[in-house]
Formats: structure tokens, C-alpha cells, sequence
């Protein structure tokens, strides 16, 4: 056989190897119409990088010192609270001592939004709230809590009340313990006691029950109450028996009187609306929830807690309290009545609904009685 014969045979003969591997390898190349596919996962793809919660930084301040116990004991936790519950979207940063704002000027720091959040007592700020100086009549509360209750009552029903406290957001408004007089040189015991005798006084409400009972006043911040009560300036002081150990004044003090209610103190603790709108609706809710009424009365019964307290802490320092019988306080409750009177008619003049006001207050009161 020539070579070119040979060659033939081969090229035939490799072409007949190479289709039998096609046709062999053409059985699996798709699957039996019986089976099922399994379809691959995708590989994992990458997150998209979720974006930073806005941090909201709030400035609160107030004109009392970090270690009264309002402070450490209801504006602490609750601002801890409020940060750990917004998971860090929210930052306060706590200001007392009157280092950013005074009781005189902190309803304007709020209200202009110089200060983001403030405490302070409203009678510091003589006039700004007329309708709130009601709260403060001799003898209308016998308790804070009570107080607090028919104030949170007020705000629901009363559209002048909640025109009073418009320029900023209200997260508390409470009052303090029931008030009464403690002197550092005479016992007080009846009206006739606190001829001449000079007080420092809460707030002009409190300023027209004193005077009817023969006593002068002077307005000072409570810090400064210790020394002018030292040095003689005044002779001491209407107060919650709750703030005597807390600006240690039974140290400069001698008698106490007690059943006298000469007035329960509205504080309050709001943000200005700036601060307010930074928030997001899930944060303004944790402010509505944590604070509000609930802590309102929270504070209120805290006051009235301390109320006992205070007066422990003065008898346990040798200082002398006597308790009103009946017949002293009618005594108290029968000059200071044309109070109410005169304030109604004064307000009346002035275009407000007073006698209105008065009488929802005194209905809200007597429902809790």
C-alpha cells in the first residue's frame, strides 16, 4: 500500500474517533425532562451602608444648685432616660447652678431659644403667668400632688391656661410640698406673730397673703436665702418644708410652723420650639411618654415626700415647730381671703376670663377631695 493510501485510512479514521466523542458528550448536555434544576444562590452582595442617625445635642440649664434634690433626684434620671431610650440620637447636657440662666431670666432664655431646655419656678418672673398665680392662694391645696393634679386638669380644659404656656414645650409643671413660715428669732403661732417680721417670699401672690397678716417681704433667689437669713436682712422664710435641709437653712434657723399651707410653688420644666421641631416624631413621642403628666405627678409626690423629711431634719437639729390648731389657722384663713377676691377682679379688668379660671380650678380640686 502507497504512502498517500495509508495517509487516507488515517484522516478517515480520526474524523470517525472525533464524532464519537460529539455524539457521546451530546447525551448530557441538557438534563432529562424529568429532573428538576437546582437553581444557584447568588453570591452575598454587599450591604449598602446605612445612613448615621442625626445626633440632636439639647443645652439644659437652671439657676438651683446640682445638689438640690429636684437635680440628682427627677432631672438626672430623666435626661439619663431620655438618652439611653433614643439610643444616642439625643445628647443633653446639664447646666445648674444659674452657670447659663438665672430664675429671672430663664422662661426668656426658653421662649427665645438662647437656652435649648430650662427648670425654673414661675413666680421668679412676676406677671408672666397670671392665671397660674391662682395656683398659689392661702390655703387652696393640701398637697403637691393635689396641686399638680387640678393643674394638669386646668391645661385640658382651660384655652386661656394654654395660651399662658405657648411660647415653649411643657414636659413637666408640677408644684412643690405644701408652704409655711420658719423664723430664725420668734415662734409664729398666730397672725399677730408676723407683725413687722420680714420674709423672704416665692413670688408676689405669696407677697399679698403675707402682707395681710402684717408681715414685709423681700424677693430673693433661694440660694441667697442662708446668708441674708444670717446677717439678719430678713428674719427668715416662706417655704416647702422640703427645702429647708436642702439649702441647709435649719442652720440658721430656730422655729418652724406647720398646718399653715400658706401656698403650694408651680415649677416648671419646658424646651423652647426650636429645639423641639430638631427632634424627630419617634424622639418627640419619648419626651411626651417619659415626661408629660406622668412625671409631673412623679414630682409632685416626690415634694411631698421630702415635706416630712424636712421636717425631720428640723426637729432632729433642735429647731422648734408648732403645729396650727384649727382655730389658728382660721384665724390665717380669714385675713387672707379678700386675696382671691381682689385678684379676681383685678384679672377681670385686665380681660381675663379670672372668675372663669377660678371656678374650673376650684371644681378640678374638689373632684379629687
Amino acid at each position: 500500500m502507497n504512502k498517500k493510501l495509508m495517509m487516507f485510512f488515517g484522516l478517515l479514521l480520526a474524523f470517525a474517533l472525533l464524532f464519537s466523542v460529539v455524539g457521546c458528550g451530546g447525551d448530557t448536555a441538557e438534563p432529562p425532562a424529568d429532573e428538576e434544576t437546582v437553581d444557584e444562590e447568588p453570591a452575598d452582595e454587599e450591604p449598602a451602608d446605612e445612613e448615621p442617625a442625626e445626633v440632636v445635642e439639647l443645652t439644659f440649664a437652671h439657676p438651683f444648685p446640682a445638689t438640690h434634690h429636684h437635680h440628682v433626684d427627677i432631672i438626672v434620671p430623666f435626661v439619663e432616660e431620655i438618652m439611653e431610650k433614643s439610643e444616642g440620637r439625643i445628647v443633653i447636657n446639664l447646666h445648674p447652678g444659674g452657670s447659663i440662666t438665672t430664675g429671672t431670666s430663664a422662661v426668656d432664655d426658653v421662649t427665645t431659644g438662647a437656652v435649648d431646655m430650662v427648670w425654673t419656678i414661675q413666680g421668679y418672673t412676676a406677671g408672666r403667668f397670671p392665671m397660674t398665680e391662682m395656683i398659689e392662694f392661702f390655703d387652696h391645696f393640701n398637697s403637691g400632688e393635689e396641686a399638680t393634679r387640678t393643674i394638669w386638669g386646668l391645661l385640658e380644659q382651660n384655652e386661656e391656661f394654654q395660651e399662658e404656656y405657648s411660647a415653649f414645650k411643657v414636659f413637666n409643671f408640677y408644684t412643690g410640698d405644701v408652704s409655711d413660715v420658719y423664723t430664725s428669732n420668734k415662734a409664729i403661732q398666730g397672725p399677730a406673730d408676723l407683725e413687722g417680721v420680714a420674709l423672704r417670699s416665692a413670688s408676689p401672690m405669696v407677697d399679698k397673703s403675707l402682707a395681710r397678716f402684717g408681715a414685709t417681704t423681700a424677693g430673693m433667689p433661694m440660694p441667697d436665702a442662708y446668708d441674708n437669713i444670717e446677717r439678719g436682712v430678713v428674719d427668715g422664710l416662706a417655704t416647702g418644708a422640703s427645702a429647708i435641709p436642702t439649702y441647709r437653712l435649719n442652720e440658721v434657723l430656730q422655729y418652724g410652723t406647720e398646718g399653715m399651707n400658706l401656698y403650694v410653688s408651680p415649677m416648671l420644666m419646658c424646651m423652647s420650639w426650636d429645639a423641639w421641631n430638631k427632634l424627630t416624631p419617634e424622639d418627640q413621642e419619648l419626651f411626651e411618654t417619659i415626661g408629660g403628666e406622668a412625671l409631673s405627678i412623679k414630682s409632685a409626690q416626690y415634694y411631698d415626700e421630702l415635706h416630712q423629711v424636712g421636717l425631720d431634719a428640723m426637729e432632729a437639729d433642735g429647731m422648734e415647730i408648732y403645729y396650727l390648731t384649727p382655730e389658728d389657722k382660721a384665724a390665717f384663713a380669714e385675713l387672707a381671703s379678700p386675696v382671691v377676691e381682689d385678684y379676681i377682679v383685678e384679672m377681670t379688668e385686665k380681660g381675663y376670663n379670672a372668675q372663669e379660671f377660678y371656678d374650673q380650678l376650684i371644681s378640678i380640686r374638689d373632684g379629687l377631695r
